[in-house]
């Protein structure tokens, strides 16, 4: 079937196909249309990675725009919304595309664009705010809807799904890796189920084991067409260590078979991901393969724009560098964002050949390769060290094979023992993946979304939260909500008894503390931390952030490490005057300790440490750091907020201006410089240091001598902004 044969489509969406060289539809394509895709029917798609489940989404959108209709992207991740939105852009127009995934108090003008990306959390935030524009909605897509399962993610989906059935009537479709209760799913989200085991590019798996690397007997099938033998002849199941290495000598390494098999790689030509269990891992594997790998000629120039992306490098930024120049790469959350893109731009490129990644890389980017490699099908957790779930073992497998550049991929897992190896051909190469299952039942989630509910209604009855619990996949797997409708009760009581709700003529409605707690997406439990920090007579800037690093929100804390402790002892001496320090055998000692060191990370930041500075003293990187930042900031501003609804003014002043130096991470004199764009900590320093120290300075000093200062772009910059004020 070809894409100009499917009248429906309007004929520039399929010219606009046409010029990216997609003359026909796939297999869970067809399908899809088949099953009404087009007819506004909707629809779960379940299929591998890769298969093409976003051009359905489009073809679907193609049809609501057709409509003067608008249709609502949902991603589970920021950076999978960042890659949602270049794609559809190309396909529909930046103008006709938008995107929000910011806080959870505004909404960027979204009423004029035709296709919104959000986050699930964003669309969560939306609801609760009220859209004006949700009844000009004709799609609603929810991508990777089987993380559902996640136990941070999961709760929040299922609940924007709920809402959404009741509050307004569009074509839903879903799309999911191929899960095992796939019919179950879709019986809840009131879809016909499309399921499908298309691959683009046929995978081989495969395990290395005591330096040979065995073929599965059991290929993925596909409707690709014919094949070579197993990889392109790149590596048959015989013993690694008989090919030549070209002279170079591999490091003596308990599990240096990995490293034969970058050679391998390397030799073919070919590029490869592997995935190892924690960023110190990357790390230490990116190091190794950059023994072996053959350095690409913009190495150099790769390595200056890493070091460049802070104002001072850090160890890890000059260890990334010195990776980059043999054309490797390490990838994990602790990279600043540009960083990260930039390691991802030259992966697709070429220029990089192998990037060590933590897990996480699987779920972002679409960042496709030749080959992965499993270092690691364990990870540390609850339990101590335990296996991966089948899921993200296939989410991982899925990066395997580039559609544009090759007919099939590999992908290896590396076995300790003989124990680990029969564990991945049973677990996962001829394993199934796990079922979904709710994970609302939980009661701190429910405590957060029952305020959302209450909040964004005119008023709800207990029997109307309990109905509206009963349409949630919880009750769909499990019968009924009686086993939660105690918890929902208590919860009930609890919020009236604080003050976030009033029970009135039957109903539960939301007080102006309730109501603002929803908008801002907190947890009713952190206003109470927040109010009893600002009704506190003898209040100072370090309690306060104690106080937000106590909340929930901003979990997962810092590591507190044992050579940290005695850099913590005086923060702990002074909060003890006016807090509960626990005891040192109390089991809630530990994330005390995490709790005062993530504050005293954050006054570090605001004491205008640099990168390096925090990473060295305290073992925190750029990119954990950043996003912690993001986080503490949030919670400032929503203190901020629940200062004002309480009309607590000296309070307010109080935390807003800690806001703002933690948002430039600057002390509290460099508050009136930074507030101009282009001053950054860094060149406000340097004008305080100079005497420069004001607005009034600024406009005093002339264009000539400040250029010399902040360089004399942004000193024209400032000078404009100056003129405006």
């Amino acid at each position: 079937m070809r894409l100009y044969d499917i009248t429906a489509l309007s004929d520039s969406f399929v010219q606009t196909l046409h010029s990216e060289g997609i003359e026909t539809l796939n297999a869970p394509q067809r399908l899809a249309v088949e099953h009404g895709l087009l007819n506004g029917n909707n629809l779960l798609v379940a299929s591998p990675t890769a298969s093409g489940k976003t051009l359905i989404a489009a073809m679907a959108m193609s049809q609501w725009i057709a409509e003067q209709k608008k249709s609502v992207y949902v991603v589970p991740l920021r950076s999978l919304g960042s890659e949602k939105y270049n794609q559809l852009c190309e396909w529909f127009g930046a103008d006709n595309v938008g995107i929000s995934m910011g806080d959870y108090d505004t909404a960027e003008r979204l009423s004029d664009k035709q296709i919104i990306i959000l986050t699930v959390e964003k669309f969560d935030s939306l609801l609760r705010h009220g859209i004006p524009w949700l009844s000009r909605v004709g799609l609603v897509v929810f991508d990777e809807i089987h993380l559902l399962n996640d136990v941070q993610r999961g709760p929040t989906l299922e609940m924007v799904v709920t809402r959404l059935r009741d509050t307004a009537a569009f074509q839903l479709v879903a799309l999911s890796a191929t899960v095992q209760n796939a019919s179950e799913i879709a019986d809840w989200l009131q879809c016909t189920l499309v399921e499908s085991d298309y691959r683009p590019v046929r995978l081989h798996q495969g395990v290395i084991f005591n330096n040979k690397l065995e073929w599965a007997n059991e290929l993925h099938e596909t409707d690709v067409g014919a094949h070579t033998s197993p990889a392109e002849g790149f590596v048959a199941a015989a013993d690694m260590e008989t090919e030549e290495t070209d002279g170079d000598s591999l490091p003596s390494l308990y599990d240096s078979d990995i490293l034969n098999c970058i050679s391998y790689l390397q030799r073919h030509e070919r590029q490869a991901i592997v995935f190892t269990n924690s960023r110190k891992s990357t790390e230490a594997w990116a190091r190794r393969i950059a023994q072996v790998a053959e350095p690409p000629p913009n190495g150099e120039a790769m390595a200056n724009d890493i070091t460049q992306a802070l104002s001072t490098p850090t160890t890890q930024c000059k260890e990334l560098a010195s990776c980059i120049r043999a054309g490797v790469a390490f990838h994990h959350a602790g990279l600043v964002s540009a960083q990260r893109q930039l390691v991802e731009e030259q992966f697709l490129n070429g220029a990089i050949s192998y990037i060590t990644a933590t897990p996480t890389l699987a779920m972002g980017v679409s960042l496709p390769s030749y080959a992965v490699i499993m270092k690691d099908v364990k990870r540390f957790g609850p339990h101590g060290m335990d296996y991966i779930p089948t899921m993200e073992y296939a989410q991982m497998t899925g990066r395997a094979g580039r559609p544009e550049h090759h007919s099939e991929g590999i992908a290896l897992a590396y076995a300790a023992d003989t124990q680990m190896k029969q564990a991945i051909y049973d677990r996962y190469i001829h394993g199934t993946v796990e079922p979904i299952y709710s994970k609302l039942g939980v009661e701190p989630v429910l405590r957060f979304h029952i305020i959302g509910l209450i909040a964004s209604s005119f008023g709800l009855s207990q029997e109307e939260i309990f109905q509206f619990f009963s349409q949630s996949l919880y009750a769909h797997q499990y019968g009924d909500v009686a086993a939660i409708q105690q918890s929902i009760q208590r919860i009930l009581d609890r919020l009236q008894d604080y003050g976030f709700v009033r029970f009135t003529n039957g109903e539960y409605v939301a007080t102006s503390l309730g109501e603002r707690t929803a908008e801002l997406y907190i947890d009713p439990e952190t206003v109470l931390r927040f109010l009893e920090t600002l009704t506190t007579p003898q209040r100072f800037p370090f309690l306060y952030l104690y106080t937000i690093c106590a909340c929930t929100e901003m979990k997962p804390l810092f590591r507190a490490r044992k050579k940290d402790r005695d850099m913590l002892l005086p923060y702990i001496e002074e909060l003890a005057e006016h807090i509960l320090v626990p005891a040192e055998w109390d089991y809630h000692f530990d994330t005390f300790l995490e709790q005062i060191k993530t504050a005293v990370v954050c006054q570090a930041w605001m004491d205008e440490w640099a990168d390096d500075s925090i990473l060295d003293t305290y073992g925190i990187t750029p990119g954990v750091l950043r996003a912690k930042l993001h986080v503490a900031e949030w919670l400032l501003y929503s203190m901020r907020e629940i200062a004002r609804i309480k009309q607590y003014t000296e309070a307010y002043g109080e935390v807003e201006r800690l806001r703002l130096q933690l948002k430039h991470g600057v002390q509290s004199a460099l508050l009136s410089l930074v507030r101009y764009k282009g001053i950054g900590r860094k060149r406000a320093r340097q004008l305080y240091n100079k005497g420069i120290r004001s607005a009034s300075d600024l406009q005093q000093i002339d264009t000539f001598t400040l250029s010399s200062i902040i360089g004399a772009s942004t000193a024209k910059q400032v000078k404009s902004q100056l003129a405006d004020s």
